[in-house]
């Protein structure tokens, strides 16, 4: 499904030219220092590919998913015997949306985890598809994370594939090997702050607090 939505971005892409941001396409995963289990220290370090700078608000793969006017990076990966760790950094607190899929011919089940930078838990998954994709199959598990508040700071999303097992700073176990994936992350900042009509609503309630409790005090007097 959005394998071969990619595969018309790119044709777009060679038929207008400009027209189109070239970061509005996948970028590829970059396999250097993608060697160990583990997150490789605190902080983003070399064992983790750095996506923050490739997050964008353009073309989105799978608008029923994610909203385009949300930034969020698209990653083609290899799951080919590596774990694979993606870092990005939250400026504002946000909703995390993490959604991995393999092409509808491949095998494999696969594991997502999510870490801050200095290797505590956050999320992870196993057998959770998207909500707009079919059923896990016997053959075809994908993992899906939704709705993880995050608080500002540098956060690691990592790959592994079933039985591994999601620990501090990182996975135990095996590492993906199910050939290629997609893996989309989006940050949602809107759904973390309160409406205009929420903030009016508690600040009335606030107010009103304040009265009652001045009202107390000089009737005391």
């Amino acid at each position: 499904m959005r394998v071969v939505t990619s595969i018309a971005l790119g044709a777009l892409l060679l038929v207008f030219g400009s027209a189109i941001p070239a970061f509005g396409v996948f970028i590829s995963e970059s396999e250097s220092g993608n060697n160990g289990n583990t997150l490789g220290g605190i902080g983003i370090s070399s064992q983790q590919q750095n996506v923050t700078a490739n997050f964008h608000t353009d073309l989105v793969p799978d608008p029923g998913l994610f909203n385009p006017s949300v930034p969020h990076v698209s990653i083609h990966g290899a799951g080919d015997g590596t774990f694979d760790f993606y870092a990005f950094h939250v400026a504002v607190t946000s909703t995390l949306y993490v959604d991995l899929d393999t092409p509808n011919t491949a095998t494999g089940d696969s594991v997502l985890g999510v870490w801050t930078s200095s290797g505590a838990k956050v999320a992870t998954n196993d057998d959770g598809n998207a909500p707009d994709e079919p059923p896990p199959s016997p053959t075809m598990v994908n993992s899906y994370i939704s709705a993880t508040l995050l608080a500002p700071g540098d956060y690691v999303v990592g790959v592994a594939e079933y039985p591994a097992s999601f620990n501090i700073g990182g996975f135990n176990g095996s590492p993906p090997t199910f050939g290629d994936y997609d893996l989309f992350i989006s940050l949602d900042s809107s759904s973390a702050t309160p409406e205009p009509a929420t903030l009016l609503i508690w600040s009335g309630i606030a107010a009103a607090g304040a009265v009652l409790n001045v009202r107390r005090r000089w009737t005391k007097r």
